[in-house]
């Protein structure tokens, strides 16, 4: 076949072929004819799991929440009396952050709450709040009657009148804002209801080690905001006597769940212990230095550096134990 028939023959098939695309008939759809699509709308978050499941009053603790549709949580609710300090949506399944239970926080079951721009989704009583402090007694009380606690809580309440008392001893500051003194301890004195009540004697009870080398301990109750001096009170030789009643600071109404503290002072060197503190390092050293240049001056300069580095070593613990005695 010539050249010009090959060309011809080629000519005559791309025609078909572009003849048999534009005569292909086009699909046409029923004006009433629907195309289904099968999608799941997006849902709300589910909380599943929570850990861990419980904290005491006033601790701060991290958190992991488990569940399902987490991504872009707004918020992560534990229910009233708990902060929610920080979260990250770690994935689509988990938060975590930290929270803090308030030293006031009521105790029992919590529901746990995560919201996000599609809703909100919980778990109920996933939470559990515990009590922050070593348990004391509560017991009832008639008129002008001592409820003697001081082992167990180192307490002793002296009532005049009727009610229900409990008492209990903190193991460290029950709220996170420090005591104005140096504190010595923590106590806890609760009286939901004090209509029967006339007075009450606190006695805040401490030993030479709580107490240390601090002086004057003074009385403070938790107001809900700070620390407050109790306004009567009077000092003994091993505790605080903190008297109550309607119109004292605190009043009785106020025990509902007070928490007290004491504080106490570092007493003030007089200038006679300033002098000998001062007066014995510097006799110490001058002693130290004339030994060193004398075993130099003999003995040589080597004899003299080994000399000063005995002094050195030896000088400072005896100067330290010179020092504390005084």
């Amino acid at each position: 076949m010539s050249m010009r028939g090959i060309i011809r023959a080629c000519s005559i098939v791309i025609t078909l072929l572009v003849i048999g695309v534009s005569l292909s008939p086009p699909i046409v759809m029923a004006a009433d004819q629907n195309i289904a699509v099968s999608a799941t709308p997006p849902s709300n978050p589910t909380v599943d799991s929570v850990s861990p499941a419980s904290a005491k009053q006033n601790d701060i603790v991290g958190f992991i929440i488990g569940g399902s549709q987490l991504a872009g949580a707004s918020s992560v609710s534990f229910g009233a009396g708990i902060t929610v300090l920080d979260f990250t949506v770690d994935t689509d399944i988990q938060i975590s952050g930290n929270l803090l239970v308030a030293y006031d926080a009521a105790l029992g079951l919590r529901d746990v709450t995560v919201t996000n721009p599609l809703g909100s989704g919980s778990k109920s009583d996933a939470f559990t709040v515990l009590d922050g402090h070593i348990a004391g007694y509560d017991e009832a009380v008639a008129h002008n009657e001592t409820l003697n606690w001081q082992t167990e809580t180192s307490t002793v309440l002296v009532v005049v009148g009727s009610g229900t008392i409990s008492s209990a001893l903190y193991l460290q500051n029950p709220v996170p804002t420090a005591i104005p003194a140096e504190s010595i301890k923590y106590y806890d004195v609760r009286c939901l209801n004090a209509t029967g009540l006339t007075s009450l004697t606190v006695r805040l009870y401490y030993s030479a080690y709580d107490i240390s080398d601090l002086t004057n301990p003074v009385p403070y109750f938790w107001n809900g905001s700070s620390w407050i001096a109790c306004s009567n009170y009077t000092r003994h030789a091993d505790y605080v006597e903190v008297y109550i009643d309607g119109t004292t600071t605190p009043t009785l109404n106020q025990l509902q769940g007070t928490h007290f503290g004491l504080g106490g002072v570092r007493p003030v060197p007089t200038i006679a212990e300033l002098l000998v503190q001062t007066t014995i390092p510097i006799i110490f050293v001058a002693i130290l230095v004339v030994f060193v240049i004398a075993v130099g001056m003999t003995q040589g300069l080597l004899a003299g550096a080994i000399a000063g580095a005995l002094a050195i070593l030896i000088g400072i613990p005896i100067l330290s134990i010179l020092v504390d005695m005084v």
